[in-house]
């Protein structure tokens, strides 16, 4: 659908003209009162009058109209989807094809934030990385700026912080971020509980479940991260491999958010291989394989299970497209050169059963 606003562009630009309400009703051969509902919203122009407005204006009768067009989050997710796939092949190409929709549909606030997650994600492939990432900024930008929506405003700026640090400006990052951690707010815990005063327990179950499910994966997650950070703390990160392992298992995360899973193991996999310990990273290396391959693709990253229920409905309330932010192509390359490439596995080449793992993701890549 498409959002028309020309009662506020005809004040705009009667404004910007420098001519008063009085005189554009006599230049128009209407009354005063019919100018004054025009640019209040209360009636519309004859479209017989819309040509002469616009060229006293000297804009389109597009312009004039605000005419701004709107995708659906059906399509926005189906052209996301059809971009990332055709970006590994075509980057130069994709990129172009990418800017014109993006002028097109350049006050769909929605398209837009999707395209700077797109361009962050394939960044990488272009001869000019760095200006992919600086545009994906601006669009960023472009979308707090002008944006109604509180929610995609704050999703936004997230990305946005996102695409800084990636750039290595992480001071620019905390400017945005502040330098401490505050604490977690529980809004939707509180939404919850109204639903429930409300007596519906059902809305407010779904919600609690929601919220248990995103806490889960934002532990695993930041657990990882905390490991990373403290390789020198033998204990503690063996104490965190054994316990995420058992929450890994507890939860059927390997079908649940596999891609959680997978960070995972390739994090334990790199710290025993940076300490020598082949058995151990080799065993990570094998979990992280076999949960790629027994993941179909194209790939969902999230889905429901018998304990989280509700997870799907609320997934497609809040973004039609569950699927992952590269393209499947992309996906299959990273998967082998995350094994092949790193210089952590360089003296486990050789090793049969990392090799395995190797031809294995390789031959998915084939496929």
């Amino acid at each position: 659908m498409a959002a028309v606003n020309i009662g506020k562009n005809i004040m705009k630009y009667r404004r910007e003209t420098g001519i008063t309400q009085e005189q554009l009703a006599e230049h128009m051969g209407v009354s005063k009162s019919s100018v004054s509902k025009w640019e209040t919203g209360n009636a519309y122009p004859d479209i017989c009058l819309l040509p002469e407005l616009a060229t006293l204006f000297n804009i389109s009768v597009d312009t004039l109209m605000g005419y701004e067009p709107q995708l659906t989050k059906k399509r926005i997710a189906k052209l996301y989807r059809e971009l990332a796939e055709a970006f590994p092949s075509e980057p130069e190409g994709t990129y172009e094809k990418c800017e014109n929709m993006i002028k097109k549909y350049y006050s769909c606030f929605p398209f837009l934030y999707k395209m700077a997650l797109l361009y962050l994600n394939h960044a990488v492939l272009m001869k000019e990385p760095d200006t992919v990432m600086e545009r994906a900024w601006m669009l960023c930008r472009r979308i707090e700026q002008d944006s109604a929506d509180a929610s995609l405003i704050k999703d936004t700026v997230s990305l946005e912080v996102t695409i800084l640090i990636m750039r290595n400006k992480p001071l620019e990052a905390l400017e945005i971020l502040g330098e401490d951690v505050r604490p977690l707010g529980q809004d939707a815990e509180m939404t919850g509980a109204a639903y429930e005063q409300l007596g519906d327990r059902k809305k407010a179950r779904e919600i609690f479940q929601v919220c248990a499910y995103q806490h889960l994966l934002f532990f695993m997650q930041d657990s990882v991260n905390l490991m990373m950070l403290s390789t020198e703390d033998r204990e503690f990160c063996d104490e965190t491999i054994k316990r995420l392992t058992e929450i890994i298992k507890l939860y059927g995360l390997e079908k649940l958010h596999f891609y959680t899973a997978l960070q995972f193991y390739m994090a334990a996999a790199e710290l025993y291989a940076g300490r020598n310990e082949e058995g151990k990273a080799v065993e990570m290396i094998e979990r992280y394989t076999d949960v790629v391959l027994k993941t179909p693709m194209p790939w969902s990253l999230a889905s429901r299970d018998s304990y989280f229920t509700d997870v799907d409905d609320w997934l497609k309330r809040f973004d039609a497209d569950k699927g992952t932010p590269r393209g499947s192509r992309l996906i299959k390359e990273s998967l082998s050169a995350s094994l092949t490439q790193n210089p952590v596995f360089q003296h486990m080449r050789e090793e049969f059963r990392f090799r395995t793992c190797v031809e294995k993701l390789k031959k998915l890549q084939e496929e």
